[in-house]
């Protein structure tokens, strides 16, 4: 195993790697992950130090030994767990039926940052290219932004006809615009988000709305 893991890193940078873990459920256990992560905050520091002759020797065992700005950023999205597929369904629709049970509990609020979050598929791009020099990184790999849940849609619907979710949704409004904001994160790490899609007037708004909910929640008391 041990030496599997260190093959792998010999391939560090190269998108296929990501690919193979997608295409296994895209859960990495605890020692690839340590592997991988040790690797790529070792190549950070060294690059602070201006090590050039590290990375000399890391290039002269393989093309893809050295991590690029890009790939260090898609590997960040896997060792988050923004990939793992679980083998429970999450499902939406369960907890709208939780919520009809028992209304807004502690347990469901927190539940809800599971089954509404971010969760990243990658895959081999449409035009499939080996190699990005013109393309960039899509021409060797891509991928799809979308909730944990499932039955998203539905499941809303049938939130939308309780007439209590209208007098209670307020109190989950720090759960949404939490939700919001690792979303828009994670887009903008997988770079998703640029200078002609700029959402940080949303992040300043929410900011701000923030600060005034929790004025107005601390006032109460």
């Amino acid at each position: 195993m041990e030496n599997l893991a260190n093959w792998l890193l010999q391939h560090i940078n190269n998108p296929e790697l990501i690919l193979f873990f997608a295409r296994q459920g895209g859960r990495l256990d605890q020692r690839m992950k340590q592997l991988i992560s040790s690797e790529i905050r070792q190549q950070d520091e060294k690059r602070k130090e201006r090590d050039t002759e590290y990375f000399r020797r890391l290039n002269l065992q393989s093309s893809d030994r050295i991590v690029s700005n890009k790939m260090r950023s898609l590997w960040s999205i896997v060792l988050a767990g923004y990939t793992e597929r679980s083998d429970i369904m999450t499902d939406f629709y369960s907890w709208v039926e939780d919520y009809r049970l028992l209304g807004i509990t502690v347990g469901l609020k927190k539940s809800l940052r599971k089954v509404l979050g971010p969760s990243v598929s990658f895959k081999e791009p449409f035009n499939f290219n080996k190699s990005d020099k013109e393309s960039g990184i899509k021409g060797r790999i891509d991928w799809d932004v979308d909730v944990a849940s499932s039955y998203t849609h539905s499941a809303m619907d049938r939130l939308n006809k309780d007439e209590s979710w209208y007098d209670n949704s307020y109190e989950l409004i720090q759960e949404f615009v939490g939700l919001l904001v690792e979303l828009m994160e994670v887009k903008s790490t997988l770079g998703d988000i640029n200078p002609k899609t700029d959402y940080s007037y949303i992040l300043d708004h929410l900011s701000r709305h923030i600060h005034r909910t929790m004025t107005i929640t601390v006032g109460q008391y």
